[in-house]
């Protein structure tokens, strides 16, 4: 009986870490392909620095000197969100 309960608690036990192991492959696959919201890049192509930044629901508002870097900045923030919504939409296709 000691030896029944001891081998239900191992099987228990490894369910439990590859239910845990599931979760937090989950989490980080589905982490990644979120866009980077923060943080610094280095662009080539601007001629002055550009800021881009999200208000409170996630609309992107981008401040710049020339109308050339607004539109750059415009094209690769529009970018990094359409790009990260296929990856997502394609894991979940898959």
């Amino acid at each position: 009986m000691k030896r029944l309960l001891r081998v239900f608690a191992w099987l228990l036990g490894l369910a439990i870490l590859a239910v845990l192991g599931v979760v937090l492959a989950a989490y980080v696959t589905l982490r990644a392909s979120l866009p980077q919201v923060e943080g610094r890049m280095v662009l080539k192509g601007l001629s002055a620095p550009v800021e881009v930044g999200r208000d409170a629901r996630g609309v992107v508002r981008i401040r710049a000197q020339t109308l050339k870097d607004l539109l750059f900045a415009q094209g690769i923030a529009g970018d990094k969100n359409y790009f990260h919504r296929r990856v997502y939409l394609a894991q979940g296709a898959e």
